[in-house]
C-alpha cells in the first residue's frame, strides 16, 4: 500500500524510519484494526500488509535507481514476514 506521508515508514509496525515513530505505529494499529475486522467470518488469516510512504516522485532525475531501492526493501520484508 502506498500511502502518502503516515509518519515516514516502510512496511509494518515497528518499521518507522524515526521521523515519527509514535504516528507510524499509531496508523499501523489501524490498518491491521481494519485488516482483521476484514478477515473475520471469511476464514481468512491477516498477515499485514506492507506500507510504503517513501515512493519516488515520477518526475524525479533518479527514478529508477529510487524504484529499484524500494523493490529491494519490498523483497526484504516480505522475506521477514512471510519467509518468501
Amino acid at each position: 500500500m502506498n500511502a502518502g506521508w503516515l509518519g515516514m515508514g516502510q512496511g509494518m509496525s515497528g518499521d518507522s524510519l524515526n521521523k515519527n515513530p509514535q504516528e507510524w505505529e499509531t496508523w499501523m494499529f489501524a490498518m491491521r484494526v481494519v485488516d482483521d475486522d476484514a478477515a473475520v467470518g471469511k476464514d481468512m488469516k491477516n498477515l499485514g500488509r506492507f506500507v510504503n510512504d517513501r515512493t519516488p516522485s515520477n518526475l524525479d532525475p533518479n527514478y529508477g535507481e529510487k524504484i529499484e531501492a524500494l523493490r529491494a526493501v519490498l523483497r526484504k520484508h516480505l522475506a521477514r514476514d512471510f519467509n518468501l
